[in-house]
């Protein structure tokens, strides 16, 4: 693989210059998920100094909490920027993205920081204030799917509403805690955050203890979402975890 500064050129040209679409695997053969969550790192890194700053981060691609005999997939980690961040009631633009779906999700707010490795469910539940519900606004586009190619790229765009009210943790089991979605006030899917990883706290374990391999922690302030998706021709029912520092 070429050096950093190398890569983080390509990535930053992928993104916000003019884009070749190739695979990452094909310009830095050999690349490794931790290489890309770094050099991801750099790319965010520029983006703060151009006056954006991290929301957080969010895991797509787990598997699910139900029992199934499909080999799990690979889940990939993705930071997310506070510029992706859309008002309540808020409009939200896009432009050159063939498909965009729409995503009902629950939300998470730690008031503490979660640095792994060796980060279990039960840390995530000490450290987690309550719960919200979220919207997620995701442009959808033909591409490389392999993990560094996702990890490197994934998650620049789209965008992210925070509901409300703050639910406490107290007697609730967020397994159980559901979404319907409606395309113009008709059911179009339906789903339970048992769906994440059997949990949306084994999925912000999962994220705290990958991010660990790169020596990135997990801080409260931050976003942290978890994507699962049901098949709809009309709406996706998906779920995330925010990250968001008590004031």
């Amino acid at each position: 693989m070429s050096n950093n500064s190398a890569l983080f050129a390509w990535a930053h040209n992928e993104l916000f210059g003019q884009p070749t679409g190739k695979d990452v695997l094909e310009v830095f053969p050999g690349l490794t998920v931790v290489e890309a969550h770094r050099a991801r790192t750099a790319v965010v890194e520029h983006r703060v100094k151009d006056g954006d700053s991290l929301a957080g981060y969010k895991i797509a691609s787990g598997w699910s909490g139900i029992p199934s005999t499909e080999p799990r997939a690979e889940p990939i980690v993705n930071s997310l920027m506070h510029s992706g961040i859309v008002a309540h009631c808020g409009e939200y633009r896009f432009a050159g993205a063939p498909k965009v779906a729409v995503e009902a999700e629950c939300a998470v707010m730690l008031s503490r920081d979660l640095e792994g490795p060796g980060i279990t469910p039960a840390d995530v539940l000490h450290a987690i204030e309550g719960f919200l519900p979220a919207i997620e606004i995701v442009p959808q586009s033909p591409g490389p799917r392999n993990a560094p190619h996702r990890t490197l790229l994934g998650k620049f765009t789209g965008g992210i509403v925070l509901g409300a009210p703050l639910a406490g943790k107290h007697g609730l089991d967020i397994a159980l805690e559901g979404a319907v979605m409606r395309v113009n006030g008709v059911p179009r899917a339906t789903g339970t955050t048992v769906n994440i990883m059997g949990s949306p706290l084994i999925a912000v374990a999962e994220i705290a203890n990958r991010l660990a391999q790169a020596e990135i922690g997990l801080k409260a302030g931050m976003v942290d979402r978890k994507s699962t998706r049901l098949n709809s021709s009309h709406g996706y029912i998906s779920y995330a975890v925010f990250c968001l520092k008590k004031k």
